[in-house]
């Protein structure tokens, strides 16, 4: 996988886990009365632990779902378990420093990260497929004699409705290749 795609998703990533933290603290409360501007929604110590603990998982489990190629389930399942290890580990710190985090917003929380960790890897695997231009087609060759190669294509490209666009080169006659098939 690129480096520079990687590390555009991680940092997209931690842009989106600041956001998160400030909606899911927006939707819990409507703010303390007077309050004005995001200020007393930003919880820089969540903000920071979140981000840390983001980068530590993000690199250990490899989350930026291109590993492999790409699967939605696949890349659904992987960002979904790193949320729970990061609301996991948000929860311990919280904890351990005697910081009282209320339950709706931790589930505000890990609702809006998964949903925008997964948005993320959607946009980032739509902006690779759109810069390697036009797929690439795939080229079939069947080397047959006689009717059966005109046969498979017109039954497998009717149950596949062509989707794949290949391209089916014909030979009549084929006698043999030297060392690949014999001769009939």
């Amino acid at each position: 996988m690129n480096r520079k795609l990687q590390y555009t998703i991680l940092a997209a990533d931690l842009l989106w886990i600041s956001t998160a933290l400030v909606l899911a603290q927006a939707l819990r409360t409507a703010g303390p009365q007077g309050a004005t501007g995001l200020s007393h929604l930003v919880d820089l110590p969540a903000i920071i632990a979140a981000s840390a603990i983001w980068i530590v998982l993000y690199f250990r489990r490899k989350l930026e779902g291109f590993r492999g190629g790409w699967y939605f389930p696949s890349v659904f399942a992987q960002v979904v378990v790193g949320v729970f290890y990061l609301i996991g580990c948000l929860l311990a710190f919280a904890f351990l420093v005697n910081y009282h985090y209320p339950w709706p917003a931790l589930l505000y929380l890990g609702c809006l990260l998964a949903a925008g960790f997964v948005g993320i890897r959607c946009l980032a695997w739509r902006l690779a497929i759109s810069r390697s231009g036009v797929r690439a087609r795939r080229r079939v060759m069947i080397l047959a004699a006689d009717g059966w190669c005109a046969s498979w294509r017109s039954r497998y490209c009717v149950i596949l409705k062509c989707q794949w666009k290949s391209q089916v080169c014909y030979f009549r006659r084929v006698r043999s290749l030297p060392g690949k098939f014999p001769a009939r």
